[in-house]
């Protein structure tokens, strides 16, 4: 593993040892040990709501618009 992060071992190991990694090491780990360490913490990520919520009420805005202006007749 050092050898292909181009490290010495008590680096590699203190690489190991910290609580926090890059994420271009983070990268190179996933791809020397084929494992997708991104999609395994993405997993444990809880999100509420991704959407912005300015976004999300000017898109319910733009629908109402739309239902008036179709009532309205204005869109045949």
């Amino acid at each position: 593993m050092a050898k292909k992060l181009d490290l010495s071992l008590n680096a590699t190991y203190n690489t190991f040892k910290k609580s926090s990694i890059q994420t271009d090491r983070l990268a190179q780990i996933s791809e020397i040990l084929q494992v997708n360490f991104f999609k395994i913490l993405g997993n444990h990520l809880t999100v509420q709501n991704p959407i912005d919520p300015k976004i999300e009420e000017l898109t319910t805005e733009n629908e109402t618009l739309k239902e008036v202006i179709r009532l309205l007749g204005g869109n045949k």
